[in-house]
């Protein structure tokens, strides 16, 4: 329960279970659900907020930090495919790198604030993200994506590192970071011949979504991929609460390894099952080995199984055990 301020729970969470699931919806909780605004008894915001990531999801102008097209190395591939990405979407691309001239024939700036234009996302293929931090404040830039690993996932000094770049990120005013330890799959190829209602997915584990991806060949129709990584800023919550409000998603697909913040999940989940948006979940963790494996792969604590899964199940979150039962 999150508090008090609306009567006997602050949401009805049958009917956003019922919602959820297609069944009949009762009203079964007396008073009035929380609305914008709305805090309980400490003062926490009791309605989820919606980030505005349309330019994240669809920039007209992305950096490229230490963009390389030196063969055989390995931000050389990556830097290939934003520059195949940027030209099917429209984004004017700029390599950044404090040596090289140029980039697969596209002029480099020599660092982010030589940048010729205001850029609405920056890609840090950088090994340590957080000297750039600063930088992307200045710029007002709006997006970054972190790829580095070797934080939160590699234990306690790893932990100490992502907390600072947090740190950074909450300091830098108007910024938001995806990641660190995330990868391309926000700038896979989603297939725009397909009818009905999408679904958006979000992921702790890229390898992990793969499946759900490839359902596009069957012709189900998806339009976002969130991999999230080890969320020192942005995290699932926040794509849920955002895809919830798109008219072209009619359904939310999550692979979750850990919750940053639970109330902000069953939140966010509340907001997706009254706007009539299914939440289906794979939450690992209910074995040890999940649970170990999450720690060391993004750095997550999976938390008590019983405690999710009932409060999943409260806000109406569909919860299933692998990832058959996802697609």
């Amino acid at each position: 329960m999150l508090g008090s301020t609306h009567g006997t729970l602050t949401t009805d969470s049958r009917r956003a279970r019922a919602i959820a699931c297609g069944e009949h919806s009762q009203q079964v909780v007396h008073g009035s659900p929380a609305e914008a605004g709305d805090v309980d008894v400490s003062g926490r915001p009791l309605y989820a907020a919606v980030p505005d990531l349309d330019r994240f999801f669809s920039p007209e102008s992305v950096a490229v930090v230490g963009a390389s097209d030196t063969e055989g190395r390995p931000n050389t591939g990556i830097t290939r495919q934003l520059l195949a990405w940027a030209e099917r979407v429209g984004a004017r691309l700029h390599p950044v790198h404090p040596t090289r001239q140029s980039v697969f024939g596209i002029p480099c700036s020599p660092s982010v604030a030589d940048l010729p234009e205001q850029v609405d996302l920056a890609v840090l293929l950088v090994s340590d993200p957080l000297p750039v931090i600063d930088e992307l404040a200045q710029a007002k830039v709006k997006f970054a994506v972190a790829f580095a690993s070797g934080f939160a996932e590699t234990g306690a000094d790893g932990s100490a590192a992502q907390q600072r770049l947090a740190a950074a990120v909450a300091r830098a005013d108007g910024l938001r970071l995806l990641g660190p330890n995330t990868n391309l799959n926000a700038f896979e190829r989603f297939r725009d011949d397909l009818d009905g209602p999408a679904i958006a997915l979000i992921t702790q584990s890229g390898h992990q979504g793969r499946p759900v991806f490839s359902l596009q060949e069957l012709g189900v129709r998806l339009s976002h991929w969130a991999p999230t990584g080890n969320e020192a800023d942005l995290e699932t919550a926040d794509f849920i609460s955002y895809f919830a409000e798109r008219p072209e998603v009619g359904a939310i697909a999550c692979y979750i390894e850990g919750l940053k913040d639970g109330r902000a999940f069953l939140l966010a989940a509340d907001r997706a099952a009254r706007r009539g948006v299914p939440v289906v979940a794979v939450k690992v963790g209910r074995t040890e080995t999940g649970a170990r494996t999450a720690a060391t792969h993004t750095g997550k604590l999976t938390g008590a199984d019983a405690v999710v899964d009932a409060a999943m199940r409260q806000f109406g979150v569909i919860r299933v055990d692998g990832l058959d039962e996802l697609q």
